[in-house]
């Protein structure tokens, strides 16, 4: 078995005692870590929002490849950051699908390669904002409510919370 070495403030765990030392030069300039437990006795849900259904949402996806950074250009450390970066992702293409309930609002995957203009994440963008156009009426529809029934009235009048709080 190997021994774990554990910096004090950070707990986090080096199986080399020289990893643990230059570790722990650049930890001790950060508060250490503790466990804040809450001072209530419970603790309550507040989040109601996230538990209604949106009506529409877009799953999206980037691809990108790695690329070297040449020496003198802006971010490294040249310019008179610490930190040298060498490399850099540069998007090729996207993916996105929007996800709804509503007939006649759903939309096959898009798929989008890059055609050489390398401007992959203006191109995203501008297909957002497509989106947003294609279903603003959806996403501003102010629609009146059915009335209820006489057993919804009921179980309305009888309730003592609201469906999200049960």
């Amino acid at each position: 078995r190997r021994s774990i070495f554990h910096c004090i403030r950070c707990f986090h765990g080096f199986y080399q005692r020289e990893n643990l030392i230059k570790h722990e030069e650049n930890c001790i300039r950060f508060k250490p870590q503790g466990i804040k437990f809450p001072s209530d006795d419970y603790l309550y849900f507040k989040n109601f929002k996230k538990i209604v259904k949106s009506p529409v949402y877009i799953v999206a996806d980037f691809e990108s490849y790695i690329t070297p950074i040449e020496e003198g250009v802006e971010g490294s450390a040249s310019n008179g950051q610490q930190t040298k970066r060498t490399k850099e992702h540069k998007a090729c293409g996207f993916s996105y699908k929007v996800v709804t309930s509503f007939e006649g609002y759903e939309k096959p995957v898009v798929v989008y390669r890059d055609n050489g203009d390398g401007d992959v994440a203006s191109t995203f963008m501008s297909m957002m904002y497509e989106e947003y156009e294609r279903l603003s009426d959806l996403l501003h529809a102010d629609v009146p409510m059915t009335p209820l029934n006489d057993s919804q009235l009921n179980d309305f009048n009888m309730s003592t919370a609201c469906y999200l709080c049960e």
